[in-house]
């Protein structure tokens, strides 16, 4: 997969860095609402990530501050993170689980593929994994209570199986709520609506690829309910330090966020957040 860097320059001499997965994809138009204003204009910005994380360092530079405080009070100076891998035949997925374990990391998830048996694959996890090693499994949101629910609680009896993300399709949250009540795994919605979490029909909540307005918002939706929320966001180094600057000041950031900056073998920054016990220290740098 390809990486975009995002550089970004002022006429103060001042340069930012931003950054996505894949190829770019923004069209001069969507720049030039950008071009001449100042980086302080774009504060919460409800649109483009990348650009944010760009901004967000160019503001950190400016004032000469670590970026989450221009986000709000540091609640955390360490955050959780969880490895993310694909769907692989079980004999790689247990290669997966004692690579992530080297890494650092206590969490793996993957999306969960028809192509392949999930609990042939969970087996096979399970019987390399050291204790407290957990699975966040996501089932893609793509089939109904009907389909998956026999498959659904057999997984939640695997001890490894720590999270299932969107369990089933989001069109009945009475349907959500009926797993909460027949599962002890907890269920995560990502591409639930936001009203879920205001419904209390998940145990927790994934702002993912979140610009930095929206994830503010969801944040704060999710501290006043008192549920747990969890960031993700595909890059390498710089796309994390941003997302640990963010989940330094939401207070109901206390799930596992998922990255993928430890999937590349060289990276563009001159160091790389070590993880320790599946966190990562949040930079103290802009």
């Amino acid at each position: 997969r390809a990486r975009t860097i995002h550089v970004v320059k002022t006429n103060i001499g001042l340069t930012g860095f931003g950054e996505n997965w894949s190829t770019n994809s923004l069209k001069d138009e969507e720049l030039a609402a950008y071009i001449g204003t100042s980086p302080f204009d774009w504060i919460n910005d409800t649109r483009l990530l990348q650009l944010n994380i760009a901004i967000y360092d160019l503001m950190g530079k400016a004032l000469d501050v670590p970026a989450w405080k221009l986000i709000g009070p540091q609640v955390r100076d360490r955050v959780p993170v969880a490895a993310w891998t694909v769907s692989l035949p079980p004999a790689a997925m247990a290669l997966e689980v004692k690579q992530a374990e080297r890494l650092g990391y206590r969490w793996l998830k993957y999306h969960v593929d028809q192509v392949q048996n999930v609990e042939d694959q969970v087996a096979a996890m399970e019987q390399v994994a050291s204790d407290g090693f957990q699975l966040h499994l996501d089932l893609n949101m793509n089939s109904p209570y009907e389909q998956i629910g026999e498959l659904l609680g057999r997984l939640d009896k695997r001890t490894i199986v720590g999270r299932l993300e969107d369990p089933i399709t989001a069109t009945d949250p009475a349907m959500w709520r009926r797993l909460q009540d027949e599962l002890e795994t907890p269920i995560v919605a990502h591409h639930g609506p936001r009203d879920f979490i205001q419904l209390g029909v998940c145990d927790g909540y994934m702002a993912g690829h979140s610009p930095i307005g929206q994830a503010v918002r969801t944040a704060a939706i999710a501290e006043a309910a008192e549920l747990p929320i969890m960031l993700q966001q595909c890059g390498g180094q710089l796309n994390q330090a941003f997302l640990a600057h963010e989940a330094a000041v939401f207070p109901a950031a206390t799930m596992d966020h998922v990255n993928l900056a430890h999937l590349w073998r060289e990276d563009i920054t001159d160091r790389v957040l070590a993880i320790e016990d599946g966190t990562i220290a949040v930079p103290d740098g802009p």
